[in-house]
């Protein structure tokens, strides 16, 4: 939420399309600029809220910044 945005303390990836039918494209750019850095922002076009595993540059963002142990 924009009301805690400036608590993150990690890389952010914001992800947003301008297909997606639960979140307008324009919400997700005014969180973006709320986020401190490090943060990415990456717009995947044709594509719906429900499909972040379709974007090869998402997987790839969550397999460098997310550890499993």
């Amino acid at each position: 939420s924009l009301a805690k945005a400036d608590q993150i303390d990690c890389p952010i990836l914001v992800l947003y399309s301008s297909n997606d039918a639960i979140v307008p494209p324009n919400l997700s750019l005014r969180l973006f600029q709320a986020l401190p850095d490090p943060k990415y922002l990456e717009a995947l076009p044709d594509i719906g809220h429900n499909d972040l595993f379709d974007s090869q540059f998402a997987i790839s963002f969550m397999k460098k910044h997310i550890k499993c142990e």
